[in-house]
């Protein structure tokens, strides 16, 4: 997956859909060893993904992208799970909202 969301993401910049500011957030995850990373949304718009190995790295993973100008981070668990006639992925929040203070 993590592999797919930085396929998608050079993609994106291809297209000229992306943001010095995302573009800069999705470096600080990668570098902050996010499996992947991308801007999602109609792009431009300042939102963007970045996959964690697991709830402790998500937690340090946001907090590196306040720190790199993210006025928002979000965490959360997605399990897969099966539902009649099809397969789903499913996100359940780990209850972590990180604020930037400014």
């Amino acid at each position: 997956l993590g592999e797919l969301l930085n396929t998608a993401q050079n993609e994106l910049k291809k297209l000229g859909v992306n943001d010095q500011k995302i573009d800069n957030l999705i470096d600080t995850a990668k570098t902050s060893g996010a499996l992947g990373s991308k801007l999602t949304g109609a792009g431009r718009g300042g939102c963007m993904i970045a996959l964690a190995k697991d709830e402790e790295h998500a937690s340090y993973l946001s907090r590196k992208l306040i720190q790199a100008g993210a006025k928002n981070a979000w965490t959360f668990k997605v399990n897969e799970t099966k539902r009649e006639f099809q397969n789903s992925h499913v996100a359940e929040g780990w209850g972590e909202n990180i604020e930037s203070n400014s």
